[in-house]
């Protein structure tokens, strides 16, 4: 490696370990994702290595995976299809990747889940479209539950997608989901009874309505009998549910109270059901809670309310909801239909990537 590289990759390090200290956005879906720059520092790394021979890569590697230790797993990530996964696991710095980004429209990419290049892996994100996702197979589920590479995933997200009957079934009753720490939009059906105990300290994007009873109903998966060690929490009430909110949300207050952190967003829900709701008063644990108004897409809703920077003002609902109307204008399309790969991603802006501590 030359000087000029050796100095560029001290930088890149540094860059992206002052990044790492910052809160990790999810991407919009598959095709945001192509086009993120929350990472374009580790991406930097990661080309720059790929462009030495394979021998002093290899070397390289072990030097920058010890740098890189403490930076979590949503900045060592990649976006991967059944197109490039191969290709990428080959490459000498996939052994920095700790996190995946997986394409849910790429066919076949589950095959790729049992090969033991994986086994660093501290996250999964599955992505599909921005406004919802494709059917996600019980075959796909079990590639990924079943896996026997996949034993240090603590983190796991889907993004947007259907999961099937058979497929939630196979999910709640893994060892995988047991070992999980931090789950994102988990697919389960209120009410089901689980037969494991989590180990989930996190979970968001949980509705709370059972589509079979059809009335709100606390998720099993959130009591203390199944997730004991739960601290944070995020609820979504939806629009069909909005005459039970006022009950359900009193009734729930002493499962929401046992918790570090809480947030509920509701989606869809009537301005005048909204004032129904000022005078309730919340446990303490519950940070904020999120209200998009009703529209013809009452299924589009900030999910995070963390991106929203609420903190608690009062135990009054009326002094601690906010509305997310503000944060809805959709997401610029990219002008470009080519994704960003490692190497052109390097070549494109020395200085924007140095420049992203």
């Amino acid at each position: 490696m030359s000087p000029d590289q050796q100095k560029m990759l001290n930088r890149l390090v540094d860059a992206c370990l002052k990044r790492g200290t910052r809160p990790i956005p999810l991407p919009h879906c598959a095709i945001c994702a192509r086009y993120a720059n929350e990472n374009l520092a580790f991406e930097g790394i990661l080309a720059l290595l790929d462009a030495l021979p394979e021998v002093e890569a290899h070397d390289v590697v072990e030097h920058i995976e010890d740098a890189l230790a403490d930076l979590p797993a949503g900045y060592r990530q990649q976006l991967v299809t059944a197109d490039n996964f191969g290709a990428q696991l080959e490459a000498p710095s996939w052994r920095l990747v700790r996190g995946l980004l997986v394409d849910l429209y790429s066919e076949g990419i589950e095959e790729y889940f049992a090969d033991s290049r994986l086994a660093k892996l501290e996250q999964i994100t599955l992505l599909g479209g921005a406004y919802g996702g494709p059917d996600i197979s019980v075959e796909f589920i079990r590639a990924i539950v079943e896996s026997p590479v996949f034993g240090n995933v603590r983190k796991f997200y889907i993004h947007s997608g259907d999961v099937s009957e058979d497929g939630i079934q196979l999910f709640c009753s893994s060892e995988f989901t047991e070992r999980l720490d931090e789950i994102v939009d988990f697919p389960c059906r209120d009410g089901r009874q689980f037969n494991r105990i989590l180990n989930a300290r996190i979970i968001r994007g949980l509705s709370c309505w059972d589509s079979v009873d059809k009335r709100l109903r606390f998720p099993t998966v959130a009591l203390p009998a199944t997730s004991p060690w739960l601290e944070e929490l995020a609820l979504f009430i939806g629009w069909q549910s909005e005459d039970g909110i006022a009950s359900f949300l009193t009734s729930a207050m002493p499962e929401l109270a046992r918790l570090k952190s809480a947030t509920v967003s509701l989606g869809g829900v009537t301005r005048d059901k909204i004032q129904d709701l000022m005078d309730l008063e919340l446990p303490s644990s519950v940070l904020a809670v999120t209200w998009r108004p009703e529209t013809k897409h009452r299924s589009i809703l900030i999910h995070d309310c963390e991106y929203l920077n609420v903190r608690q003002i009062s135990p009054h609902l009326g002094r601690n909801y906010r509305s997310c109307d503000a944060l809805m204008n959709p997401f610029p399309w990219p002008s470009s239909s080519t994704p960003v790969t490692r190497k052109s991603c390097l070549r494109q802006n020395h200085q924007s990537l140095l420049r992203l501590g």
